[in-house]
């Protein structure tokens, strides 16, 4: 009985231990987790009997010890959920403004000495009125642009197409004068000193186109001097434009055409 009775008291130590085994659960926090071990070492009873007869009557003795080992080993992990760090990129917009820089040059034209005819344009057929062999009538002539320096212009006319045959010459011009009027008059002096010289039909002054045949360009070159010619009236084309050497500023040059019919 004595032996049952402590069994069952070592039953009883058991279940209250387990009861505050169980007591000690997890802790209902979602981050952690608990987990306990418990170890109940086997519940060692040793009983004995010792039985000693010493004559008569006989005694009985008998023994009982009981040792309860608990060993209770309780491991607990924690394991914590550490939010993971957060990297804001930020992207800063970069705003290129390019600039042009529009430079206006200026370009500045220098000033050109130029001849026009009034009745055609240069490279075109001169009027009928101009020919030789009809009215022979001298284009109106003006100029503009005159270069710095001048004291006088000559004007020579000439065929290339024709052996070089000269149509006019006039000069000692003064640097005033800035055309010509249709039809000059055929003298070899005319109004304010200015000449005129011999053309290659032998006349004075004008001395229209006649091509023979096909079509021919007619040359006329006016000369800005920066003198005055020191030859007589009727001179040639030859003797003035040798004369010019070393002394034309610049040239202006317009070119007429004539066909043969």
């Amino acid at each position: 009985m004595i032996i049952k009775k402590m069994v069952i008291m070592t039953l009883v130590l058991l279940l209250l231990t387990a009861a505050l085994m169980g007591s000690c659960g997890g802790s209902g926090i979602t981050t952690s987790t608990a987990t306990t071990s418990v170890t109940t070492n086997t519940t060692k009873l040793v009983s004995t009997a010792t039985t000693s007869i010493t004559g008569t009557p006989s005694t009985t003795s008998t023994t009982a010890t009981m040792t309860t080992v608990v060993t209770t080993t309780a491991t607990a992990s924690t394991t914590t959920s550490i939010p993971a760090t957060t990297t804001t990129t930020t992207t800063i917009p970069i705003t290129t403004t390019t600039t042009t820089l529009t430079t206006t040059s200026e370009t500045t034209t220098p000033a050109v000495f130029t001849l026009i005819a009034i009745s055609f344009e240069n490279g075109q057929p001169m009027p009928a009125e101009c020919r030789y062999y009809g009215e022979n009538r001298s284009p109106q002539l003006a100029w503009t642009r005159v270069p710095a320096g001048t004291v006088s212009f000559a004007l020579l006319v000439e065929d290339p197409d024709g052996q070089n045959w000269s149509h006019w010459v006039i000069f000692n011009m003064g640097a005033d004068i800035e055309g010509l009027g249709e039809d000059v008059p055929k003298t070899t002096d005319l109004d304010n000193g200015v000449k005129q010289g011999t053309n290659d039909f032998g006349g004075i002054g004008w001395g229209g186109p006649s091509p023979p045949s096909g079509t021919h360009h007619y040359y006329f070159r006016l000369y800005a001097l920066d003198t005055m010619l020191s030859l007589p009236s009727g001179a040639t084309l030859t003797q003035v434009r040798n004369a010019m050497q070393g002394h034309i500023l610049d040239t202006a040059e317009l070119m007429g055409t004539f066909s043969a019919g």
